[in-house]
């Protein structure tokens, strides 16, 4: 298991890199996003970029902006937004970003006709996708809540595309009483999941508070998951103070590997932090 951060956009993005590679993380997630990180940006930086990432070790992954439609009921504005999908890709490839995870469609609520909502989403997808795997770039389709998607609408976008997917903790929490979302999720899509977001909330809204700060039971959910899955986790901590994502980094470590071993790989590559304590 891996776990990394992910950049916020507000922040100049190279110090986000830094930040990343300081303090200890395992790869870097790049949103591709207003206003810190758009695809110009990133293309006209590409160097600084990459150097920066080489300098710490980091591989990198990336992240569309979340409020991109997929199935935005006026043609003319979904092939635009099909357009910055592609220069979003198109950014991502000179930086060796090899999976890209890309939300559900965000105006699912007003979309009565959800069959309509189901065929345009695997359409969009479909197009994208291909886009993405013609420079060798796999795209990852990302759950939400069930007023997005329900599980057999997820899975039926998935069938339709062959997509595989990013499996978001925090908003499978919001589905279904207790956390049961996320075991119903984990049950369902294992076979699927190529990467994790985690991250806290209470049940109804997309907090991404830091891990231990919501409802979630972390000492159930980790083990659940960890028997399906060893990969990539991406903390997704929206908070200004960065102790918190810190802290939530120690945390998933300590129950990912148990806190013995975290606390032998501390001694390991910080031993000087011993000696001053």
């Amino acid at each position: 298991m891996l776990v990394g951060m992910m950049n916020d956009p507000n922040r100049e993005l190279l110090s986000e890199i830094e930040f990343a590679g300081e303090h200890s993380f395992e790869f870097f997630e790049l949103t591709i996003e207003y206003p810190g990180a758009m695809p110009d940006s990133i293309l006209q930086n590409r160097k600084k970029i990459s150097d920066i990432l080489s300098s710490y070790n980091l591989p990198v992954l990336g992240h569309m902006a979340w409020y991109f439609s997929i199935a935005h009921p006026y043609p003319s504005i979904q092939k635009a937004i099909i357009g910055e999908i592609n220069s979003a890709i198109d950014a991502a490839v000179p930086l060796k970003i090899k999976q890209l995870t890309l939300h559900p469609e965000f105006l699912s609520s007003i979309t009565k006709d959800r069959s309509l909502l189901i065929s345009r989403s695997i359409a969009t997808l479909n197009e994208v996708s291909d886009s993405a795997k013609s420079q060798k770039c796999e795209l990852l389709f990302e759950n939400f809540n069930d007023t997005a998607l329900s599980e057999d609408e997820f899975a039926r976008i998935l069938d339709g595309t062959k997509l595989n997917c990013t499996f978001d903790i925090g908003h499978a929490n919001m589905n279904g009483r207790n956390g049961s979302g996320i075991y119903s999720f984990l049950s369902r899509f294992s076979k699927k999941i190529r990467h994790v977001h985690a991250h806290d909330n209470f049940g109804k809204e997309d907090s991404h508070l830091p891990i231990g700060a919501g409802q979630i039971d972390w000492a159930k959910a980790i083990p659940a998951l960890k028997s399906y899955y060893n990969g990539t986790i991406t903390l997704e901590v929206h908070s200004k103070d960065r102790s918190l994502l810190l802290h939530s980094k120690e945390k998933l470590q300590a129950m990912w590997h148990g806190k013995k071993q975290v606390d032998a790989d501390k001694d390991y590559l910080q031993p000087e932090m011993k000696k001053q304590q």
